[in-house]
């Protein structure tokens, strides 16, 4: 599995996994403790209140992104699942047969 396919699972066709939710949620980290630092070191000019509070800041920028990373992958999972039995409900129709043949052959190949 390659760093693109981490970042950018749907591109690639490949279901958001663990692997992109915990580079979310690094990434979401890095992200929280930027802003205080730029927030607090930078435009207060008081880079040591940033480095003294960091056993406050961090933690709370963890549990944050571990949030915003879990959300994201509870919800990309529950659809996985939605699309996937939609998709399969569709399939049987000669309507939507045709016109996904019709797709294919327009579609540029990758």
């Amino acid at each position: 599995m390659g760093f693109r396919e981490v970042v950018f699972p749907v591109d690639y066709d490949r279901p958001y996994g663990l692997a992109s939710a915990c580079f979310m949620l690094l990434v979401v980290f890095g992200e929280i403790q930027g802003l205080g630092f730029t927030a607090v070191g930078l435009l207060a000019q008081r880079p040591d209140l940033f480095f003294d509070l960091q056993f406050a800041i961090a933690p709370a920028a963890f549990l944050v992104a571990l949030a915003a990373s879990a959300a994201v992958w509870l919800k990309h999972r529950a659809l996985r699942q939605h699309i996937v039995r939609y998709t399969a409900d569709l399939s049987s129709t000669p309507e939507v047969t045709a016109f996904a043949d019709r797709l294919a052959t327009r579609r540029p190949q990758r």
